[in-house]
């Protein structure tokens, strides 16, 4: 009792502006509309994308980047539509924003390789990234291992 009596006093001695306060809960909710509404934009996006949709598709995607930049599904989306319409420079750029939201994200890593071969014609810079790819992964299935 005497520590919850020293704890309960020094707690209530605590000083918190209001406004800080506002904006720390403000942020938080902010955060998490933000990432259910780019979630949103990403699903029906995909589901356009596997109906073979992709002029429907992109705004969406676009939309769902725009409120979360670092979407790696609308990003790795993103850029399989634009190698499918041979816009090399474009699928490059989202599979690497959606490498760079996750490092893990071994499929962006296939997906600059696909744009490495099939694009810019340069079969090392290709394998180099198809072997991060396949590192990533035997990673990631040694860590699942392991936790069992």
């Amino acid at each position: 009792e005497a520590v919850a009596a020293t704890i309960d006093k020094k707690m209530s001695s605590l000083l918190f502006l209001d406004q800080l306060n506002k904006k720390r809960y403000l942020n938080f909710f902010e955060e998490h509309i933000r990432t259910i509404y780019s979630r949103f934009y990403t699903r029906n996006g995909l589901e356009l994308a596997k109906r073979n949709e992709s002029d429907l598709a992109m705004p969406l995607l676009l939309k769902a980047i725009e409120i979360e930049p670092t979407n790696r599904e609308a990003l790795f989306a993103l850029g399989v539509i634009y190698l499918d319409r041979n816009i090399c420079d474009g699928a490059r750029v989202a599979f690497e924003q959606a490498s760079e939201a996750d490092k893990n994200y071994w499929q962006a890593l296939e997906g600059l390789g696909k744009v490495y071969e099939t694009c810019f014609d340069d079969e090392m810079k290709a394998l180099e990234f198809l072997q991060k790819s396949k590192m990533i992964r035997l990673k990631l299935s040694n860590d699942s291992l392991e936790e069992l």
